[in-house]
């Protein structure tokens, strides 16, 4: 999947303002897919028996800190993001002016 992953953000570069902004979508993109591997290895791998209060507590407190974690790197995305989207809008603009089509 990694490969996969890196072939994506590698695709989406040149669309990108910098290297800058090429480092915040591949942290972004890696630390999203790592949070959301744990939760789901938590959520289905958890023991087959009520948690007590206290795991309950651990839990709740890992998830709360894991949705600011993946918020943060959601808002950072979606920016990162946006600005491809306008380039690449631009792009098959500047493309069909070459072409001569409207």
């Amino acid at each position: 999947m990694q490969d996969n992953t890196n072939r994506l953000i590698a695709q989406i570069r040149p669309l990108l303002r910098d290297d800058e902004s090429y480092g915040r979508l591949h942290a972004d993109v890696h630390d999203l897919i790592e949070i959301c591997t744990r939760f789901l290895r938590v959520t289905s791998a958890g023991p087959n028996r009520a948690l007590t209060r206290e795991e309950l507590e651990g839990f709740l407190i890992d998830l709360d800190i894991e949705i600011d974690h993946s918020q943060f790197h959601l808002n950072s995305l979606k920016a990162e993001i946006g600005s491809a989207l306008v380039k690449l809008a631009d792009d098959a603009g500047d493309e069909k002016e070459r072409r001569g089509v409207a």
